[in-house]
């Protein structure tokens, strides 16, 4: 009887261990599938180029896929809506670049 209950036990057991496979299994697919349709799409492209390459305002823009607008000041850009990047840049007097 003793053997029985332990044979048992045992089948409970695997099949827990089954179902925890199959949800890291999946979560696994999961993530690969979210990469491959950011590949796919072009949404990591922006990061392949890389910031060490970025010497002007305008290429820093088009990383982050948006273009580059002339404002003086960090609050004019902000409040035209655009998104200021803080820097030295060689295609920028004011030292504002603001990509919209």
């Amino acid at each position: 009887m003793c053997y029985i209950r332990n044979k048992h036990m045992t089948k409970k057991r695997n099949a827990q261990e089954l179902s925890i496979n199959t949800i890291i299994l999946a979560v696994l697919g999961l993530i690969i599938l979210v990469v491959l349709v950011a590949l796919l799409t072009g949404r990591l492209g922006g990061f392949s180029k890389g910031i060490g390459e970025v010497s002007s305002c305008e290429k820093l823009c088009e990383v982050i896929l948006k273009s580059k607008t002339a404002y003086d000041t960090k609050d004019l850009c902000e409040d035209a809506g655009g998104d200021y990047r803080s820097g030295n840049f060689d295609d920028v007097t004011s030292g504002v670049c603001c990509c919209t």
